[in-house]
């Protein structure tokens, strides 16, 4: 069995959202930002770009190997999504190398989120960092 890889997300699978239960076997790292810019964006889903606009915010995790089959699934890897490694700056101060999911489609007219962090539009979930 190969070792545990660690993940940043920054959308729908982070705690409290939509599809946070691809990651209830998997051990939370704690809350991170990127370590250099890009650009988040939001249509139905958040998504990731390489332009060099603003820190991400996130969660990282600790996934086994069927873990990171499912996430690649969901997230349409290597189509929809490509999946990278980048560095994250953790709110303890290390800087961790994880796999991210980039969107692998052209730019499109959706709205930048400016402040790097999707959130959620309602307060029916409350976040793990409350």
């Amino acid at each position: 069995m190969r070792e545990k890889e660690l993940v940043f997300v920054y959308g729908t699978l982070k705690f409290g959202f939509s599809n946070s239960g691809f990651l209830l076997n998997s051990q939370i790292i704690g809350r991170g930002e990127t370590k250099q810019n890009y650009a988040l964006y939001q249509a139905e889903l958040p998504y990731l770009l390489n332009d060099k606009e603003h820190k991400v915010k996130g969660e990282v995790y600790n996934v086994n190997e069927e873990t990171l089959f499912y996430l690649d699934m969901l997230e349409g890897h290597p189509y929809l999504y490509t999946r990278k490694k980048i560095k994250i700056l953790t709110e303890k101060g290390k800087t961790l190398n994880c796999w991210t999911y980039f969107f692998n489609q052209p730019k499109r007219n959706h709205w930048q989120l400016t402040d790097g962090e999707y959130k959620l539009n309602n307060n029916k979930y409350k976040s793990l960092w409350q």
